[in-house]
């Protein structure tokens, strides 16, 4: 994940347009799966960290402004072109910024609460309206939901 925040902190102070995904994983594509349920789809974390910023200029405003940001991008139900672009991992170290997704999913707050982080997968959407938007899952989400991969 450190490395994704800083290549997307590269890409908003470059203003480059298009970004290389890399990954640890040997074969990356997109492949149709079927969800049963809604699968939500969060931001990345580094979208809000200009909000955060803001923070530290004027804690009280910029508290303001950055609860007012949504981490939830989609939920996707039904068949769906996905890429998982990476392996499980923590969601964690993202300081201030984690009490948004802490507020928009009671999975962020319990697993706090039992003393560990939940783990996350780092996703591609492949067409439709969010086509090539990256994001992450939680873990348990894709596996309560994720039915059969038909290629």
């Amino acid at each position: 994940m450190k490395y994704f925040l800083i290549l997307a902190l590269f890409w908003i102070h470059s203003g480059a347009k298009a970004i290389q995904i890399v990954t640890e994983k040997s074969k990356v594509e997109c492949r149709r799966y079927f969800f049963l349920h809604e699968l939500p789809i969060y931001k990345d974390p580094s979208l809000f960290v200009e909000k955060l910023n803001l923070i530290y200029l004027d804690p009280a405003s910029g508290w303001d402004e950055l609860m007012k940001e949504n981490p939830l991008l989609t939920k996707l139900h039904g068949e769906v072109n996905l890429m998982i672009v990476g392996t499980p991992r923590k969601f964690e170290n993202f300081g201030a910024i984690s009490r948004l997704y802490e507020l928009a999913d009671p999975q962020f707050s319990r697993s706090k609460k039992r003393n560990s982080s939940p783990e996350i997968v780092s996703v591609k959407a492949c067409g439709g309206e969010y086509n090539d938007t990256i994001g992450f899952v939680l873990l348990d989400d894709l596996k309560g939901v994720w039915t059969f991969d038909r290629k």
